[in-house]
């Protein structure tokens, strides 16, 4: 099955959005400060922004257009031996829902209701690919960004970045780690112009359990 990968960028940044479809999340306060206060080395950086890092955690936050109204995304994932488990929510003008997906070597299945069911069908959407685009771009951007001593804010004031065989610009981009892990990310997509505001928590702890299918 082909993975889908490039669907968030450019045009179709919020067509992959869309793919986590789901409600509003809860809301989670703001690091507070509690972000590292050393520099981390561009091997660390790296390492921070590499799909394996991205293999247990929770993502919450907003994408919000120059014009019209901002929308709220959350998602978590686990895994489960060699399968991924995902639970998202993303509130938009729509009927709240929420979608779960697991991810085999070769097939995803999507978990979503119809009326107050759980059905599970097989999706084209791999979300955990779908989700990691977020960040996945910074991975060799290390050299592009200021460290601030006092914030402990990384910022740059715009980057171009390739990523799925495409080109975007990322502009007033600010990134967070604690505990050399990806805390929180903002930047605004150009030519878009939507803000992401995006934070990063419960690596290794956070875990999904699928609805049951005809309950």
């Amino acid at each position: 099955m082909k993975k889908n990968i490039a669907l968030l960028l450019t045009a179709g940044f919020l067509f992959a959005f869309l793919a986590l479809a789901g409600c509003a999340p809860e809301e989670k306060e703001p690091n507070g400060g509690t972000q590292d206060p050393e520099p981390l080395t561009e091997a660390e950086w790296e390492s921070a922004f590499s799909a394996k890092s991205f293999t247990n955690y929770t993502m919450s936050g907003t994408m919000v257009p120059d014009s019209g109204k901002s929308s709220e995304i959350f998602a978590q994932l686990a895994t489960d031996g060699n399968d991924v488990l995902i639970y998202t929510k993303v509130a938009m003008d729509t009927d709240p829902q929420e979608t779960y997906y697991k991810e085999t070597e070769d097939t995803v299945y999507r978990y979503s209701k119809n009326g107050d069911i759980w059905i599970c069908e097989e999706s084209d959407y791999f979300n955990s690919e779908n989700v990691y685009i977020y960040c996945a771009w910074l991975i060799d951007q290390f050299s592009l960004f200021t460290f601030d001593e006092s914030t402990g804010d990384y910022t740059a004031p715009s980057v171009e970045a390739n990523y799925a065989e495409l080109s975007q610009t990322f502009e007033n981009c600010l990134v967070r780690f604690e505990n050399k892990k990806l805390s929180h990310l903002e930047y605004k997509i150009i030519p878009d112009n939507v803000t992401l505001s995006l934070e990063y928590s419960d690596y290794g702890t956070t875990s999904v359990t699928l609805p049951q299918v005809g309950a």
